[in-house]
């Protein structure tokens, strides 16, 4: 077979070659840009050594899940067997100003004990991590993100042991350079000791998550019922800090992608099904090229051509078919990702960055081929059940592989209608229940109001007194500018993820030593006196989405 003769078939029907290309690239497109996130939150493994093995521990209080105090991760690291190495860091809330660039910059930052990376397995770029001695006293060494080293830096070699000045301070040094992608917990890009800042003593100051590293052959299961022996353990010996405290343990993958799995399954459902629709009009095309095509393929049986001679003409012309709709789905699903991360809006770390790897790829190319050549050799195999010695005669009046070809096709739009009804019917009642929550009273005002940051830096702004009197001075002058109306200051705007935090136990009025106990973590967020009314949230009570607060 000539191998130019799969294009001129496909252009002596440029119509229907077109139609079939747009149809399955529709449909591959859409179940790339889903694969694609099913790939990165549930398929591909973390860039971390051994990921399975590693855990994120918090404390969990009246079912509500906090962090520990640095006393209880050592108890942890120390009483722990199946641990081979623990970290802890803060969780990610601040930031530094720098301006080094020449232009203020914000730099998230976390604060860690110096082995996170050797617990992540997670190799530097260059440097390395402060010794265990820096953990309890304030240290000013850094590490920072691959990114900000080229950004800031220019990727220069030698930064190792430069000094920098961060939120207007001197004295700042680096001391590492963290590999291409790794900004964990998620969007960090500056690493600093988390010395000075928590109380190794203190059973009381909850305010760093352990990241634990389970040795082999030991699960997340066999951890988890250790830490709940713990816990009892210093509930029992420490009853005024731990009763009714436990520990719980979360795998990176739970952690991580634990609450869109169910989402992701059901769109990739979804998908699948808009998948099969599309197989099924090919194959209705293809069919009618077929019938159209029954006599050549008769003629052809009736000359000595064996039905896999058949077979592979059409595999040839289908292949054809199969890599232009995969290409053609290809570009569709990244502009379809583009958009589905816009409308999700959910941050997510660099290291799960949603991407066309090759796994992606793969799934791509098999997709292609099983929406092009099962639809496509249809026709093939339909021709080939008839008897050789009356081919013709059964082709001229509509025999029998006209007939099954036209039943077939009956069964398919049959099938087609069902199925596309289920899809129209899901479709519908996600865009009622998508209108319903868009048009739902939040309990405070959404429109008609702009949120910005404003990062302080801790060398000049200190104290409490001065950090009022900037926010009093910043409130005038924002009053003043025309169009503004309101003004108020809070650290995170309404039904944004609250950091996890335990601000101190937490009692109401008449309740016994064991009621207080069980009483749950409680996150608040200070806030400025006209927050309320520019929000437009009721005067009494707890306002949903706007609280739990205190007003500064």
């Amino acid at each position: 077979m000539n191998w130019m003769s799969p294009f001129r078939q496909l252009h002596r029907q440029p119509i229907l070659s077109a139609t079939v290309v747009l149809t399955l690239a529709l449909a591959i497109g859409a179940n790339v840009a889903i694969f694609s996130f099913v790939n990165a939150l549930l398929i591909r493994p973390f860039p971390f050594a051994d990921p399975d093995q590693l855990v994120e521990i918090h404390s969990v209080r009246g079912g509500q899940q906090g962090k520990l105090s640095m006393r209880e991760v050592l108890d942890i690291r120390e009483q722990i067997g199946v641990i081979s190495a623990v970290a802890a860091h803060s969780g990610g809330a601040g930031g530094y100003n720098y301006s080094g660039t020449g232009k203020a910059e914000e730099w998230r930052a976390v604060l860690t004990t110096g082995n996170l990376f050797e617990v992540l397995g997670a190799p530097l770029e260059m440097g390395s991590a402060w010794p265990e001695a820096a953990n309890r006293e304030r240290d000013f060494r850094v590490i920072l993100s691959h990114g900000v080293w080229q950004s800031a830096f220019g990727g220069s070699r030698d930064v190792v042991g430069r000094k920098i000045n961060l939120d207007h301070a001197a004295g700042y040094e680096i001391h590492g350079v963290a590999r291409a992608g790794f900004d964990f917990p998620m969007g960090i890009q500056v690493y600093r000791s988390i010395g000075g800042f928590t109380n190794y003593e203190s059973r009381v100051y909850r305010n760093v998550v352990a990241i634990a590293r389970i040795s082999r052959p030991h699960t997340p299961a066999r951890l988890q019922a250790e830490l709940d022996s713990l816990g009892r353990q210093l509930a029992g010996q420490f009853p005024d800090t731990n009763a009714g405290l436990t520990f719980r343990a979360v795998p990176f993958r739970q952690l991580y992608s634990g609450d869109v799995q169910p989402y992701l399954l059901v769109l990739s459902g979804a998908v699948g099904f808009v998948l099969l629709i599309a197989c099924g009009n090919v194959l209705n095309l293809l069919l009618s090229r077929g019938l159209e095509r029954s006599r050549e393929m008769s003629i052809r049986l009736a000359l000595g051509a064996r039905q896999r001679h058949l077979l592979g003409h059409l595999f040839w012309e289908n292949l054809v078919l199969a890599v232009l709709a995969g290409a053609s789905g290809l570009g569709l699903a990244r502009w379809w990702m583009k958009i589905l991360r816009g409308m999700i809006g959910a941050e997510m770390p660099t290291w799960m960055a949603v991407e066309l790897d090759g796994r992606v790829l793969l799934f791509t190319l098999l997709v292609s081929l099983f929406a092009s050549l099962l639809p496509g050799l249809a026709p093939a195999w339909i021709a080939g059940r008839s008897e050789l010695s009356g081919a013709l005669k059964e082709t001229a009046r509509g025999g029998s592989a006209s007939q099954a070809a036209r039943r077939l096709r009956d069964v398919m739009v049959v099938s087609e209608i069902a199925v596309a009804a289920i899809l129209l019917t899901g479709a519908g009642l996600l865009i009622r229940g998508f209108l319903q929550l868009q048009e739902s009273d939040k309990g405070f005002r959404s429109t008609g109001i702009s949120t910005f940051r404003v990062a302080l830096g801790w060398k000049r702004y200190i104290d409490q007194e001065r950090i009022a009197g900037y926010y009093e001075h910043a409130q005038r002058n924002l009053s003043a500018v025309p169009g503004i109306s309101l003004v108020a200051f809070a650290p995170k705007p309404p039904m944004t993820r609250q950091e996890e935090s335990a601000p101190g136990q937490v009692v109401a009025e008449g309740q016994s030593a064991d009621e207080m106990r069980s009483n749950p973590y409680v996150t608040y967020q200070s806030i400025s006196e006209d927050y309320f009314s520019l929000m437009g949230c009721p005067a009494g009570g707890l306002p949903r989405g706007c609280g739990p607060v205190r007003i500064r």
